[in-house]
């Protein structure tokens, strides 16, 4: 069996009689649909990426740098298509929606492929509504796949003990995501030093990873995102990605645990029959990237002007009573899941118009407040265009799925979950 890394959270794993390509997202010629930029800038060409014939294509969850329409469409609307049987069916419909109906999934979480190759997947116990851990068997080689799962330890550790050994475990090593780059409330300072502490968290999630599966090698991988746009594209100028680098995450484990490491970056494969490496490490150092980065800083976004979702003003309202009709949902769905109800006030302001909206999850109301009023000790704003709140309430887009375009400004300076969480259901 040959494992190949074409990027991202993407690998392409060839046995002798399956083929199943992991995650397929690629910013062809430096264009997103999502907003979201491959890093580094991919370098593929459309017909490298059909030359690998998958028999079989895995998608982990929904986010659009694993879960992307135009990579989908070069294998045509017929490719089996495996995903776990998670609650909530958003990724099943999605894939549905754009054609594809050779969904696999199974109620005991296994999927038989070609002979006696097998996967067995499971929603992930940290995120179950989100993401999952995938198991993969080929030619009698055990791959497990934590995706981007970075502290989901327990739930690895009994799926690697389930069968007997990891010959390959792909580990997150980095900490992608909207904090520190998109915490308004923060300083470049702040957010330089946050920007370290993740990347140091993440490392030592790595090494808890190895401890805990003991697999014979591990990648380091997924995470590997950029956002575009001008406020964005100069987040990556001071590091404030929560991105580290492949090596610098190595070299802390080798202190720590044995292993046999594969640094891979796109175009580097391995077989594991021969033990042979081939292709060139390249590391993603975002010094070395300096024309991608400034280019991808000039994109504009589907929400802003010119973009595919952008709603001029003359269609912009007062959406105080659209977003009253929306909190009866996320009251519905926090009931359901039995979660308490935030403490902190929450806000949204909509970047075109002259004040904010207080949610209020007690009561289901909304109102008003000028940019300028107090507003307590304890609070959450949610800065986005108008564009952005309309696509979220009529179900266009989720939450969890544009997070990193959304701009946050909260005090005090601590990750409120549960409301993060409740967000995802404030539609229509």
């Amino acid at each position: 069996m040959k494992i190949k890394y074409i990027n991202n959270a993407s690998i392409f794993l060839e046995g002798n009689n399956t083929k199943v390509l992991f995650d397929p997202w690629f910013t062809f010629d430096n264009h997103s649909d999502s907003n979201y930029y491959n890093f580094p800038e991919c370098r593929y060409s459309k017909k490298e990426i059909t030359d690998l014939k998958p028999d079989f294509i895995y998608i982990s969850h929904a986010h659009p740098d694993h879960f992307d329409e135009i990579s989908l469409n070069l294998f045509g609307k017929d490719i089996p298509i495996i995903i776990a049987d998670m609650s909530n069916p958003y990724l099943l419909r999605s894939l549905n929606n754009i054609g594809f109906h050779n969904i696999l999934f199974s109620k005991n979480n296994r999927v038989e492929m070609h002979n006696n190759d097998f996967c067995y997947l499971e929603p992930a116990e940290t995120s179950p509504e989100v993401d999952s851990i995938s198991f993969f068997q080929l030619d009698d080689y055990k791959i497990l796949n934590v995706n981007d799962n970075i502290e989901n330890f327990a739930q690895a550790e009994r799926i690697a003990k389930k069968f007997g050994r990891i010959d390959l475990a792909c580990l997150p090593y980095t900490g992608f995501g909207p904090y520190p780059m998109s915490y308004d409330s923060l300083d470049r300072e702040q957010k330089m030093s946050a920007h370290k502490q993740k990347v140091i968290k993440a490392q030592d999630n790595f090494v808890e990873y190895i401890q805990k599966i003991r697999p014979n090698y591990v990648v380091p991988f997924a995470g590997e995102v950029l956002m575009g746009g001008p406020i964005k594209g100069q987040v990556y100028l001071f590091d404030g990605s929560g991105i580290g680098t492949k090596r610098a995450c190595i070299e802390n484990a080798k202190k720590k645990v044995d292993c046999n490491y594969l640094l891979m970056s796109p175009g580097c494969s391995f077989d594991f029959t021969k033990k042979t490496f081939s292709g060139e490490f390249v590391d993603n150092n975002f010094k070395k990237h300096e024309r991608y980065l400034s280019e991808i800083s000039k994109k504009s976004g589907k929400f802003e002007e010119g973009g595919a979702f952008y709603i001029s003003e003359k269609y912009r309202m007062n959406l105080v009573k659209t977003l009253e009709k929306t909190l009866i949902n996320v009251e519905n769905s926090r009931l359901r899941r039995k979660l308490p109800i935030p403490k902190r006030k929450v806000f949204i302001d909509i970047l075109e118009q002259d004040h904010i909206y207080e949610l209020n999850l007690k009561t289901n109301t909304v109102v008003t407040r000028l940019r300028t009023e107090d507003l307590g000790e304890e609070f959450e704003i949610f800065k986005m265009n108008y564009s952005m709140l309309i696509g979220l309430i009529t179900r266009h887009f989720i939450w969890d799925n544009i997070e990193e375009d959304i701009h946050y400004y909260r005090k005090p300076n601590t990750y409120d979950q549960n409301l993060h969480f409740l967000m995802n259901f404030l539609a229509l």
